[in-house]
Order: C-alpha cells, then structure tokens, then sequence
C-alpha cells in the first residue's frame, strides 16, 4: 500500500468536510431535473396536467416509480434524471446508515488485524509518524483522546483507522488489537501516560500469554515492542540503564527513545563537523542554545567527535543560561571535560551581540569555526539568530545548521528567499519533527542491525579466544544485552561514517558489479582503530566507568587508557572490529568505495 497523491488527499478532505452540503445539492440538481424533464415530457405527449404534476413526478423518480419513460420522445432532462435521482437516494442511504454504524462497522473493519502499528498521541510528533508509516505501507491503527482533532480525518484519508478515547484504558487497547499488533508506539506529549501506556500493553500480552497461547513463547514473530516517547531527562537517565525491559515469557519487548535524542544523531550524522578540514586540526563546534536538543547535540558530539588528527573536539556553547547549564552538565558528567575542550558562555542572543570582540578573536587566531548548531527552540528566534551571524559567517566559510520544527511555515520562507540572496546558502534548516519522526529512527532497524551484527562479531572472536559469559557478561545473545550495552554498539555503528570520512571513503549502494571486496590498508587499520579505541573510552567515560582492575558491577575497567598503554590483545580487537566494517555495511546492501 502506498500513500495517495497529496492531491488524492486533499480531495478526499474537502468531501469528507462537506459531504452533506454536495449531497444537498446532487438531491436539488436531480430533483430540478427531474421538474424540467417531467415537464417537458408531458408536454412532449400532450398530456394535461396540473402545474403541480411535474413536481410529483419529479419526486417519483427517487424511489424508482417512473412511468413516463414508456412514451417516447424522452427529454433527456428527464433521461438524466431517471439515474441521478435514485443514485442520490441510495448512496444518501448508505452514508446515513454508515453513520449510524460507525463504531460497528469500525470494530468489522479491525476484525482480525494482525501485525499493524498502534500509534498513541496524534500530536504534531504522531501525526508524523502516521504518515511515514503508511508510506512505507503499513497498516496504521491511532488512538487519540482529543476527538475534535484536526488531524484525524486526514489521518484516515491517509488510510489510518482511528480510535477516539484514552489509550491508557485496557479496553481502547483491546479494540486497537495492540497485543496482536507488530508494534506500539506511546508518544502522547505525557511522560507519565505514555509509561501507563506500557504497562497496561504488557498486561494483554501477559493475558495472551496466560489464556493458552503456548505458541508465543519464544516466537518473534509474535513479539509485541513497545516504543515509549520519554522526554524528562531524569527518567531517560534511569530507564536508560535498565536492564528487564525484555519480557520472554510474555514476548513484550519495552524500549524507551526521544526525538532531541534522534535528531542530534541526525543533525551530526547529516551535517559532520569535521568535513573539508585539514588533517590533524582540531575540529571546533559552535552550539548556540542549551535546551533539550542542544544538550543533546552535545553529547552525541562527545560521543562520536573522535577523528583522526586525535585531538580532542573542542565546544563552545552559548545560552541565557550558560552558568547553570555548566553546572548541570558537570554534575551529570563529570568526565566530560576529559573528552572535549569546553567553553560555556553566557549570552541573550535576542539582546547581546554573539560574536563579541573577545570571540571573535579567538575564533580568527586560535579556534577557527568548523560548524555552528543553533538549537534555539523557537524557529523565528532560531533564523533570526542565523542572519546577525551571517555577516561573519561569511568571513569563515562556516556552515550554519538551524533547528525548525518542520519544513513549513517560516522554515519555507528561507527557501523561497535563498535565490535572491547567495549568501544565505550557508544557512541549512533541520526540520525536527520531519526528521526524527521517522520509522526508520524511531524502530533502528538498520542501526540495530549494524550494532547487532558488531556485537556477534565481537562474541565469536571472544569466544573463539576462550572466554566464557562467567568471565565476560557480555559474551551472551544481542537480545539478553543489558539496553546500555546494546546503546554502546549502536554509538560504535553510529560512528563508521566517522572512520570512513577519515580515510576518504564513502557508502553507496553494493553493486553486483563491483570489481570485489575492499580492504583497508595497514596505514588505515591502525589509524581507525585507534580513533575506535578513543570513542569507546569516551562511551564508558559518559556512561559513568572508572579506571582500575576491572570489575563489571562496579563500572571499573583497566583500559581508559591511551592507545600506546593498551595491551596488544585489546588493540587487536579493535583492528579486527575495522576490518570487519565492510561485511557489515555489505550486510544492510552497501559498499565502501574511495573518493
């Protein structure tokens, strides 16, 4: 199934909002008609008639009681009239009854639906993903508590079946056939709801379970996952190490995410600061605004910012609130300092002057620019900021990326204005909502894959070498991996665009044609290991682990260490991780080519 034209779309909008206003006036067309051609066929056979005659035959012809056709000629008025009339009487008919039925004809139209996506909340972030997942052709079932919401008829013009009630309600759930569905997905604007939401999904699967559905034990293709947007930071921090959120028994599978979390992968995956520089620089960001999105650019940043000049990824962030963002940050991450070069300043951006002297020069003789993120919340405020800086933007040959909520409103004003002014094509929009609202980031196949395929990488080779789960927990099935362990394979994954833009290469689609399998060279191992080895000690370094003799329990490992002091096996684990980068990528249909 494939999404309708937008045009197939707004049609079947515009009918739907005025459908008895054109019902009204098809029932006065055919009954005018039929006035003009009864009157004319009368006439035609010079019948006598009364002035009101022609009316009653008009009417007639509604319940298919005609009988002037017999006697030719028949006036075409009255020929057309004959169809319209009762056509606008039957399909009058089925609406009203359709109406009348709605709620059972709902429940026929559900039936047995397997397999489909529940989707809760029909907000800007929902409605979204309501339509990224029917493009991609599945079947969607919503479920909004707000009935007067505008979306839902275009949700369902869409092909979506929506439900009116509170998704938290076992029964709503029930109707939506959630514990027969491919996959949930709560993001209904409410931390607490969307968690409720959850919890009262694991209950029908644990009913499904316990009413003698033996079948489901161990069938992944009878797994319910259950994606929970989380916004609070706190509670992202504490679900984010959770450990039984992998039901077996009951085939429920819990994963939390969050669209400032999804959208700094993407704004650094899509706009890398470390593109066109110079090998052995030291790569320098600018963040202008610390709200949920630029806190998490910044960590994605000190996650993956390990590039092959080796130095550290220096950041400059600038917010109203720049001394308290500081002192939250290093309380939260207190190794975080170890990993970047930071510098937090303290400015109204609406008020101050961004670039003051002292900036400026220190970003023209010291720290050159490389890329500037504004995650200001607000898309005015958030484009205003980009054209005061552009003037010395200029200067620089700097990127510019803005965060907008979405790729309308004033962020198509840019658009429409970038041919009359070329400067401005340094200015880059990233819409929110239209980027991580997507199937693919929100579910992480690919990425998923990736990581997976990494991880049983990593325990064949451990294996191999004698290592037992009792001595390396990890050593177990991706799906027994504690969700930090897998979140660190999915940031090694994340980073392979990293490692390849380091040696010049690129991805592309694999070509059944291509000359045979690629190989980096020794030079390459080594360099890409060693950044390999920077990214994993700044993941356990942010994930709260401390240098020592290790002892896994107490997040304590001996190899927080530079690349020089790593024992040889351990260095040689990381050389085999790059190798085996091409098979991987070869796995989810691309190859590595040379620039």
């Amino acid at each position: 199934m494939k999404t309708r034209s937008k045009f197939a779309i707004n049609m079947s909008a515009l009918l739907r909002r005025h459908r008895w206003l054109i019902i009204g006036l098809l029932w006065l067309t055919a009954y005018a008609l039929g006035v003009w051609g009864s009157f004319r066929q009368l006439h035609a056979i010079q019948h006598h008639h009364s002035v009101f005659e022609p009316f009653y035959r008009a009417l007639q012809l509604f319940v298919l009681e005609e009988n002037l056709a017999s006697e030719p000629p028949i006036a075409w008025q009255y020929q057309l009239a004959m169809f319209l009339a009762p056509g606008v009487a039957i399909y009058t008919t089925i609406i009203t009854v359709a109406s009348l039925f709605q709620d059972q004809l709902l429940l026929v139209r559900l039936g047995r639906l397997k397999k489909h996506v529940v989707i809760c909340g029909l907000g800007r972030q929902g409605f979204q993903l309501v339509k990224d997942f029917i493009d991609n052709g599945d079947r969607v079932v919503v479920i909004e508590l707000n009935e007067s919401n505008e979306v839902i008829n275009t949700c369902r013009d869409l092909g979506a079946i929506v439900l009116t009630g509170n998704a938290t309600d076992p029964a709503m759930l029930k109707m939506a056939r959630a514990a027969y569905a491919r996959c949930i997905i709560a993001i209904c604007g409410d931390d607490g709801i969307n968690s409720e939401i959850s919890g009262q999904a694991h209950n029908l699967m644990r009913e499904r379970w316990k009413a003698g559905n033996s079948q489901l034990n161990g069938s992944p293709d009878e797994q319910l996952d259950c994606y929970v947007h989380i916004v609070d930071e706190k509670l992202r921090r504490l679900f984010g190490r959770g450990q039984t959120f992998e039901h077996k028994d009951h085939n429920f599978r819990l994963r939390f995410f969050n669209t400032f979390e999804n959208c700094a992968r993407e704004i650094l995956d899509k706009f890398p600061p470390e593109v066109d520089v110079n090998a052995g620089s030291q790569i320098h960001i600018l963040i202008i605004g610390l709200g949920q999105l630029g806190g998490s650019v910044l960590l994605q940043a000190a996650r993956i910012g390990h590039y092959a000049g080796g130095r550290k990824l220096r950041i400059t962030i600038i917010d109203r609130e720049a001394d308290i963002r500081s002192s939250e940050i290093a309380l939260r991450f207190p190794a975080l300092p170890q990993i970047c070069d930071l510098r937090f300043i303290q400015k109204d951006v609406e008020r101050d002057k961004i670039f003051d002297d002292e900036l400026l020069k220190s970003i023209e003789s010291d720290h050159p620019l490389n890329k500037i993120y504004i995650c200001l919340d607000d898309d005015a405020e958030g484009l205003s900021c980009a054209l005061t800086i552009l003037p010395d933007v200029k200067k620089w040959n700097v990127q510019v990326i803005v965060r907008m909520a979405q790729n309308i409103g004033i962020s198509t004003l840019l658009d429409e204005i970038k041919p009359l002014t070329p400067d401005l094509d340094r200015i880059r929009q990233f819409p929110v909502i239209n980027s991580a609202c997507r199937r693919e980031i929100i579910l992480n196949e690919t990425l998923d894959k990736l990581a997976k395929q990494v991880h049983e990488e990593y325990v064949a080779d451990q294996t191999a070498r004698g290592f037992t789960p009792k001595e390396k927990p990890n050593l177990v099935d991706w799906n027994e991996l504690p969700e930090e362990i897998r979140e660190s394979n999915r940031q090694q994954a994340d980073h392979i665009s990293v490692k390849l833009r380091a040696v010049r290469c690129l991805t592309r689609p694999a070509d059944q044609s291509s000359s045979g399998d690629f190989y980096f060279t020794d030079e390459e191992d080594e360099l890409l290991a060693q950044m390999e080895h920077n990214r994993w000690v700044a993941d356990r370094l942010l994930s709260g682990w401390r240098p020592g003799d290790r002892d896994d329990s107490n997040r304590i490992t001996p190899y927080l260490v530079e690349w020089d002091q790593l024992p040889d096996d351990v260095k040689k684990n990381d050389r085999n991780a790059i190798q085996k980068i091409p098979a991987y990528l070869k796995e989810i249909g691309l190859e590595i080519i040379r620039k």
